[in-house]
């Protein structure tokens, strides 16, 4: 398991430093005195910094490992859960644009949230799709009136 934490993080360092580098590619404003490539960066880098965290962690669980010698239980993994995981994030990354950012957003929360919870009853799907309309719709406020960052 340390070993899995400890490449997440180097992945996702690795994905901070280029989404870092193509928010460069963000239009700029002349009338804000913020850039719309602001509030991108800034979540970009406290992301880094807690893939810096999760490597830390990993490489400390990494060393207990070592010290003491432990059968480990491996789960069995499933590859059902991993595939529909990546056509939702597909079919999200794909609707976006066309049904705009808070419909599809919700939906792929909602759709996620599903897919990974294991006993799911009706009291937790309701419960989590209440969560995901609340954050998608408190996200787009916030960047739309706060920010001034165009959503689609």
């Amino acid at each position: 398991m340390a070993k899995k934490r400890i490449g997440f993080g180097i992945f996702l360092i690795l994905f901070c430093t280029i989404a870092y580098i193509m928010t460069y590619s963000i239009p700029q404003r002349v009338q804000m005195e913020v850039s719309a490539a602001f509030f991108p960066r800034v979540v970009l880098i406290a992301l880094a910094v807690s893939a810096l965290l999760v490597i830390i962690g990993g490489l400390k669980e990494y060393r207990l490992e070592k010290v003491q010698i432990k059968k480990e239980e491996k789960g069995e993994f499933h590859y059902k859960l991993l595939v529909l995981s990546l056509i939702n994030c597909l079919g999200y990354g794909i609707l976006l644009k066309p049904l705009g950012f808070v419909f599809t957003s919700s939906v792929f929360l909602i759709l996620q949230m599903w897919l990974m919870t294991a006993d799911i009853t009706k009291k937790i799907f309701i419960r989590n799709t209440i969560l995901s309309i609340t954050v998608v719709v408190a996200l787009y406020v916030l960047f739309t009136t706060v920010f001034y960052v165009p959503l689609p």
